[in-house]
């Protein structure tokens, strides 16, 4: 697996979170595709395809009026071992009268050129969860 396709990737999905309307994602995303998002929150659980994670992405943007924003990226790392490649970077918002600032890591398990699996973790969970409940 070329380490640049798995980079290009996650930082696509990362930036995916911001609604940057630059980033394509859905070359990198099939209906096999699974996203996790991890806590307890409203939002936390499985999401799969790339309809259904499409509209997870824009369900964010319509909670947040659209304030979230996400990145830059400030980190890459990688697991050969499973193509794992993730980027980390600090993620804002604001919902309800209530700020978020926060740090998120997107990891990317990379099959080809396609995403097969997605985990966004946020570094405060207990305040992503709060956030998003």
């Amino acid at each position: 697996m070329n380490q640049s396709v798995r980079q290009d990737c996650a930082r696509a999905m990362f930036e995916a979170l911001d609604g940057c309307h630059d980033v394509d994602v859905t070359s990198y995303l099939d209906d096999a595709t699974l996203l996790h998002v991890s806590g307890a929150s409203g939002l936390a659980g499985d999401y799969q395809g790339q309809e259904v994670i499409l509209e997870l992405l824009g369900r964010l943007a319509t909670l947040t009026g659209g304030t979230l924003r996400c990145g830059p990226w400030t980190s890459t790392t990688s697991t050969t071992a499973r193509a794992t490649t993730a980027v980390r970077g600090p993620l804002v918002a604001e919902r309800h009268g209530r700020r978020l600032a926060t740090t998120v890591e997107v990891a990317v398990d990379v099959e080809g050129d396609i995403v097969r699996e997605v985990w966004i973790s946020d570094l405060k969970a207990p305040a992503f969860d709060d956030f998003w409940a």
